[in-house]
């Protein structure tokens, strides 16, 4: 999932499961327009309405009689005109409206005190006023305890879910939440508190207790019959796995969720559409992520216009990465365009990080337009600042880092991708013990069946899985005391992939000169090899492309020269090492060109062929000397001009 999709998932399921909390009917009797939207709100139904529901609910609240006799019935309309003009993205009229509601003081009715303290709180974390705001939410709590258990769990609900989208503080969201967990509430909240929560640990790494609360909360939903929630909970299954990057998966269950088989929301539709299309890219499926991202525009038309600036911003952050995956530099250009005017229209108000991801998209660009690759990696590294000073840990943050690494490699910052390179590895061994990736897949297979996807659990199942999460705890608890015995191996790692080239998984240059000293008095081949024209190649077919061939010639090197050390030389050059006998290396020589011509990749470019071909130059020292490295480069790069000069597409020895 670029940008930290893993928090867009997990902000975006924020407002999915937003429309699922306590959809039963409360104590409220809906008798009236007032009655109705209250409830709508008290569910947080309000953000599914389509421009028109909103404008007919303004209609109706407007037609009723304002009577200032009747001091709640009137703040009540003042209130609810407000929210509405302000859902439709009047902010003016609707901050009129909330003043003169707030100047009449008091509501009798607790339920609309707690509806316009929760408007205050928001207000307060939108304005960075934390300290305020926390107030607000103490006084709230207190209103909330005069009606009923699910009332107090639905303002930790609505507390928590606001301080990650204006604040981004999950570790407040969590104990926020655990608190909620406390409180005596009916099936529905209690299910929707586990999922929840386990929401929160999922976008904190913390796999373990992610799947033991969602767990729960398909306990949940199968014995009280909540189906709507109960889709919520397959919804997270398929996040898990979208997050582990299993992406086949992860569309099986959205697709099946789009089915039919479950209560489906417009929010949830557009959210499962947009993973679609981010899931179908990155398996190279582009007509259907088109397809995905045209319905969810398409939908869009029915949300009130500040809902639509948002998700269009969201989807044309993703169309242009899509784009950027294809090459096509200049639609992707003109997405990242579309998607800054809906940002800057209302920035506040749009999902948390989007303006880190865009700053990401537009070096992306860079990089793949080949405008510098020194200033680009500058940008990464001044992003990467930004993002750890946002405290975001998560897949935007490892993108960037690994775009350093990548761009750090060409320029030949070998001291700069290492020390990378080794945050890297420090992870994984931290992973070794809190990471159970590979056994929580495992885990999920048996919640759910792929054919229907009808979730069978009972409380026996989940012992028996808790059981298993245990035993993986366990184990992993073990492997901790045997960490010493695992340096020498993560070491290893790290003096691999400091010698590996980023790209093609060749060697690099900086090797080279040290995989020779292992030579001296023998025969020793240095064979030097460019690809004809890839400059012309990267112009007419972008650098994504030309980044895929590199590794199409990479791939058949080494399957080539199977026992021969193949270096990435620099740009579209590679080297060969080989201490083989001449006449065999040679042979090698003829396997290559015969299976680049099978390959035949297309080049209409190439001022000799239609596809892509190589020129290649060979020098054979005989009793080669240890520090003669530069001698046989200089004799191999000879023979290379010279393979050239003869028309390119063949070798000279």
């Amino acid at each position: 999932m670029t940008f930290s999709w893993k928090r867009m998932i997990i902000l975006g399921i924020i407002i999915f499961l937003g429309g699922l909390v306590c959809t039963q009917k409360g104590n409220i009797p809906i008798t009236n327009t007032i009655d109705e939207f209250t409830q709508l709100v008290l569910n947080n139904q309000e953000y599914d309405l389509t421009q028109e529901e909103l404008l007919q609910f303004k209609l109706d609240i407007r037609s009723l009689e304002f009577d200032e006799n009747n001091r709640d019935l009137l703040q009540s309309q003042y209130f609810f005109l407000g929210y509405i003009e302000s859902l439709l993205g009047n902010l003016e009229e609707g901050k009129t409206y909330l003043k003169l509601a707030g100047q009449l003081g008091k509501n009798s009715d607790p339920i609309i005190q707690v509806l316009m303290l929760s408007s205050e709180i928001k207000s307060c974390l939108q304005a960075g006023e934390s300290k305020r705001a926390q107030e607000v939410f103490e006084e709230t709590i207190e209103v909330s305890q005069k009606l009923n258990d699910d009332m107090v769990a639905k303002v930790y609900q609505a507390y928590a879910r606001n301080r990650v989208v204006y604040n981004n503080e999950m570790d407040v969201a969590i104990q926020l939440m655990k608190e909620a967990l406390k409180i005596d509430c009916s099936a529905n909240t209690s299910a929707y508190n586990h999922l929840y929560l386990s929401l929160l640990y999922l976008a904190t790494n913390n796999y373990t207790s992610a799947i033991q609360e969602s767990i729960i909360a398909l306990n949940i939903c199968e014995k009280n019959e909540l189906e709507l929630l109960k889709g919520a909970s397959v919804k997270s299954l398929g996040d898990i796995y979208y997050i582990e990057r299993k992406y086949n998966q992860a569309i099986s269950i959205y697709e099946e969720l789009l089915k039919g088989n479950y209560e489906v929301s417009l929010s949830n539709e557009l959210t499962y559409l947009s993973y679609l299309a981010d899931c179908y890219a990155m398996i190279n499926q582009f007509d259907l992520a088109q397809e995905m991202i045209d319905k969810f525009i398409g939908l869009t038309s029915r949300l009130n216009e500040r809902e639509v600036q948002k998700e269009l911003n969201w989807i044309y952050l993703l169309q242009a990465k899509i784009n950027i995956l294809q090459s096509d530099l200049e639609s992707a250009k003109q997405a990242l365009e579309v998607a800054r005017r809906y940002y800057n229209l209302h920035p506040d108000e749009m999902y948390t990080n989007v303006d880190l991801w865009e700053q990401q998209l537009v070096l992306d660009l860079k990089l793949f337009k080949g405008e510098g690759d020194r200033l680009i990696l500058e940008g990464y590294i001044d992003l990467l600042e930004k993002i750890k000073a946002r405290g975001v840990r998560e897949d935007l943050y490892y993108t960037i880092r690994d775009r350093i690494i990548y761009v750090g490699d060409l320029l030949g910052k070998s001291e700069l991708t290492t020390l990378y390179r080794k945050e890297k590895i420090d992870e994984l061994e931290k992973n070794e013990v809190l990471n159970y990736g590979t056994e929580l897949g495992a885990i999920i297979k048996k919640l759910h069946n792929e054919k229907s996807l009808k979730i069978i659990l009972s409380w026996k199942a989940l012992a028996c899985i808790v059981g298993c999460i245990a035993l993986f705890i366990l184990v992993n608890t073990i492997h901790i005391h045997l960490a010493h015995r695992k340096i020498k191996k993560l070491n290893d790692i790290l003096y691999q992939q400091s010698i590996t080239d980023y790209l093609t998984k060749t060697y690099n240059k900086k090797y080279l000169y040290e995989y020779v000293k292992n030579y001296h008095e023998q025969d020793l081949i240095c064979m030097l090899i460019d690809i004809d024209y890839f400059k012309l190649y990267n112009d007419t077919y972008g650098h994504v492309a030309g980044d895929k061939v590199l590794e199409q010639v990479a791939q058949v090197l080494k399957e080539t020269f199977i026992e021969d050390a193949v270096f990435r030389y620099g740009g579209e050059e590679f080297c060969i090492i080989s201490a083989a006998p001449i006449h065999e290396f040679e042979e090698n020589i003829k396997i290559l060109y015969e299976k680049l011509a099978q390959l035949k990749i297309e080049h209409k470019s190439s001022k000799i062929a239609g596809y892509l071909t190589v020129s290649a130059g060979v020098y054979y020292e005989e009793l080669y000397k240890v520090d003669a490295i530069e001698t046989i480069l200089k004799q191999a790069d000879e023979k290379l001009y010279q393979a050239k000069a003869l028309g390119r597409n063949q070798f000279v020895i």
